[in-house]
């Protein structure tokens, strides 16, 4: 008889105390203490600090005690800087946004963090690439968007042939980098290609540095077509500009995300970063700051936005296929007669 009471309270005692066990071995609180001992984490940013307010806001409030310390930088800028700190061993940034196919340079020196992610639940873990040392947070997606004051809903353009028509000569704005019409290449043989683009050329395109910069000539009515990135639609049409997008397809999707550098000063609060960044509240705060997976429909506003428009996305989701399309970039630019970006 003592012989079972004392297995009986063998059991309940291993089962009382299987919570509190389960719970010190919690992956998140474990990395949560490890991150609140660093007390911050150092994250650059392409865009304004405003625009991710809702992620860095979301983040702080989840995790008390580690606080996301901004940095501006271009993807490529940070890229180098972070090569030239690593050879030097001081390493000044924790988390840093690239397209997937730019961190080529970190890759091959073997600089990039392999997190291992088991264990973590409630994440999207279809967003993992290069084996855990990248994290896709949304779509950097292009689109052919057009003023709704100046086309009218008769006139859009809903095929690249389009473009051609007499009646947006100097009406379309155009990047030196992240090209959309470079699709062409991946859609069309090489012929057809070049004589489009030699036709779009006779267009009098209005050229500006960057992608980012040619959705704000549109909607300002300073030309009636722009080839951009769809990121920056919400922040426009919440301002009541009068911008949408044009059912153009295929366009490229190519993944956004961070990723984290060994040597990094907070290698703890980094990891926690990445890893909240893609849960539902994470994407949540995302969503919010007017960013989002471009897939499935319900992933985003952009995601939807390409749904609705029926354009069909070609993922640039390899680092081959990135230096693929880069090329194509390269290719278009020379043909439209445009500068090499500085």
């Amino acid at each position: 008889m003592n012989r079972i009471c004392c297995l009986v309270i063998f059991v309940l005692v291993i089962f009382c105390a299987a919570p509190h066990l389960q719970a010190q071995s919690d992956p998140w609180d474990a990395l949560y203490k490890a991150a609140r001992g660093e007390g911050k984490v150092i994250w650059q940013l392409g865009s304004p600090v405003e625009n991710y307010k809702p992620m860095i806001e979301a983040f702080e409030k989840r995790y008390p005690g580690v606080k996301i310390e901004p940095v501006r930088s271009t993807a490529s800028s940070m890229i180098a800087r972070l090569v030239t700190e690593s050879t030097a061993g001081k390493v000044s940034v924790d988390v840093a946004f690239a397209n997937l196919h730019n961190v080529r340079p970190l890759l091959d020196r073997d600089l990039l963090v392999r997190n291992d992610w088991k264990g973590f639940g409630n994440m999207d873990r279809s967003t993992f690439l290069l084996d855990g040392r990248y994290v896709t947070l949304y779509g950097f997606s292009s689109c052919v968007v057009y003023n709704t004051n100046l086309v009218s809903a008769a006139k859009v353009p809903r095929k690249w042939e389009d473009l051609l028509n007499p009646e947006w000569k100097g009406q379309i704005c155009v990047p030196q980098t992240q090209i959309a019409i470079s699709v062409v290449f991946e859609i069309w043989d090489e012929s057809k290609a070049v004589k489009y683009l030699e036709a779009l050329a006779k267009q009098s395109l209005v050229v500006e540095s960057g992608s980012n910069m040619t959705m704000p000539r549109c909607a300002n009515g300073e030309v009636a077509l722009a080839d951009t990135i769809i990121t920056l639609l919400p922040a426009f049409k919440a301002q009541g500009m009068p911008i949408d997008v044009a059912p153009i397809s295929p366009q490229w999707d190519s993944p956004y995300g961070v990723y984290s550098v060994k040597g990094a000063p907070h290698p703890n609060a980094a990891k926690l970063l990445m890893a909240w960044s893609i849960t539902p509240e994470g994407q949540a705060a995302n969503r919010k700051s007017g960013r989002g997976l471009s897939s499935p429909c319900n992933a985003s506003e952009q995601a939807q936005i390409y749904c609705d428009k029926g354009i069909k996305l070609i993922g640039i989701d390899s680092i081959e296929k990135g230096a693929k399309v880069d090329k194509m970039i390269e290719r278009t630019r020379t043909i439209l007669g445009l500068k090499p970006p500085s």
